[in-house]
């Protein structure tokens, strides 16, 4: 029986690897959206358990979403690509704002 999973990436920068990756998952019927933390909990608190099987998201998004809602959640570990992904944004800024933690 194909699962029904609802992927919630905290940035849309995770769409191109998503889609990338949905044809391997072909017998599986897999949604996905964007939305951090709150806004990801919103969008989970919308999706009816009778519908959905499985929640993928990661890091705090995960966590706030396991506690608002009944579907289970799978939490995606940080990758090296998200470290590298972290730290050229960083490189990026004026070095202005101190309120960012890479580690």
């Amino acid at each position: 029986m194909p699962l029904r999973i609802e992927i919630i990436a905290p940035y849309a920068s995770m769409v191109p690897q998503i889609e990338e990756a949905l044809p391997l998952f072909d017998s599986h019927h897999i949604t996905y959206h964007v939305g951090n933390l709150e806004e990801g909990v919103t969008i989970a608190q919308s999706l009816h358990p009778d519908d959905t099987d499985i929640i993928i998201s990661r890091g705090g998004t995960a966590q706030l979403i396991r506690d608002a809602v009944t579907i289970p959640v799978i939490d995606l570990q940080i990758s090296g690509y998200d470290m590298i992904r972290s730290l050229t944004l960083a490189k990026k800024t004026d070095g202005s704002h101190r309120d960012c933690w890479l580690f």
